[in-house]
C-alpha cells in the first residue's frame, strides 16, 4: 500500500511534458506526458537497462506518439527477470527491448501477442579498470574488487564476464564479488573507485572515452537484443514506433568508438 501511496505523489508531482525519474525500491520508471493527446491510455515501455531512456522519452512523447490516443509514456528499466508470461500475454508492455530466444522460453507462442521489429547493431563488452594492462589470469584478479549486475541473465552485466574469468580460471571469494541491482549504482561506485573492475558496453557516457589500456574486450561484437510491438498497438503508430526506435538505436550507437581488437586471449589451467 505504502509503494502505491508513493508511486501516485510521484506522478501527481510530474508537470506537462516534463521527463522525471521515479524510483521504488528496484523498479526504476520514466514518465512524460504526451504532447496534444487525444486520448487517455498508457503506452508502457520495458527495457532491460537504463539507455539513455530520458531520450527515448522525449522523441515518443513529443514526436512519435503526439496527438495520439496515448497520454502518457511510461519507460521502465527492470531486471530481466521480473519479465514474465503473464505480462507478455496480457501485453502489459506497448514496446519491449528483449531477446527473441529468452521470449521464446517464456512463452512459446509469443508472436501471437507480439510483433518482432528491428534488431540493435552489433556491440562489444569489454572489462572497464582504474589501472593499465588488464590480465584475464588468477594472479591479475587476486584482491581485486569486481562488480557485476545482480541480474544473472544480463549477458555483459553477468553472463559473459563470468563465463570468461571461470575459464580463466579465475575464482572470486564473497569479499571480492559485488552484485548490483542496476547498471547506474555498478557505474557510479566504479567511478568512486569503489570497485576496481566491472563490465559494461561503451554505450555509457562516462565510458565513452574511457582509455584503451584501461578496458579489455570480452566478447566479440554481439547482437541479440531486438524490439518487440504489441500487437494492439494501432497499426499506424506501429510503422512509426519502428521508425522512432531505429532513430533512437541510431543516436545511441553513433557516438561510440570504434575498435579493432582481436578477441583476446585467456589463460586456462
Amino acid at each position: 500500500m505504502l509503494t502505491f501511496i508513493v508511486f501516485s505523489i510521484a506522478i501527481l508531482g510530474l508537470s506537462k511534458h516534463q521527463v522525471k525519474d521515479i524510483t521504488i525500491g528496484q523498479l526504476y520508471v520514466q514518465q512524460c506526458d504526451v504532447v496534444n493527446a487525444k486520448g487517455d491510455q498508457d503506452f508502457n515501455v520495458y527495457l532491460p537497462v537504463n539507455l539513455r531512456v530520458s531520450e527515448l522519452a522525449k522523441q515518443l512523447c513529443e514526436d512519435t506518439l503526439k496527438g495520439s490516443i496515448y497520454s502518457r509514456v511510461s519507460i521502465s528499466w527492470q531486471p530481466r527477470e521480473s519479465l514474465t508470461s503473464d505480462l507478455i500475454i496480457s501485453q502489459q508492455f506497448n514496446l519491449m527491448m528483449h531477446r527473441a530466444h529468452a521470449i521464446t522460453g517464456l512463452l512459446p507462442n509469443w508472436k501471437d501477442f507480439y510483433l518482432q521489429s528491428i534488431s540493435l547493431p552489433s556491440y562489444e563488452t569489454f572489462w572497464f579498470s582504474h589501472n593499465k594492462n588488464i590480465s584475464v589470469t588468477p594472479d591479475y584478479f587476486t584482491n581485486k574488487r569486481i562488480g557485476l549486475l545482480a541480474d544473472k541473465k544480463s549477458a555483459s552485466g553477468y553472463l559473459m564476464p563470468m563465463s570468461q574469468i571461470t575459464q580463466a580460471g579465475v575464482t572470486l571469494t564473497k569479499e571480492q564479488l559485488h552484485l548490483y541491482p542496476n547498471r547506474e549504482v555498478l557505474i557510479d561506485d566504479f567511478l568512486r573507485e569503489k570497485i576496481d573492475l566491472m563490465p559494461s558496453t561503451m554505450h555509457i557516457q562516462q565510458l565513452m572515452e574511457w582509455p584503451v589500456e584501461k578496458r579489455l574486450l570480452i566478447t566479440e561484437p554481439n547482437a541479440q537484443l531486438s524490439w518487440f510491438i504489441s500487437n494492439n498497438t494501432p497499426q499506424n503508430l506501429s510503422t512509426a514506433l519502428t521508425v522512432a526506435v531505429k532513430e533512437y538505436q541510431t543516436k545511441l550507437f553513433s557516438g561510440l568508438p570504434r575498435t579493432t581488437y582481436a578477441k583476446p586471449k585467456v589463460t586456462t589451467l
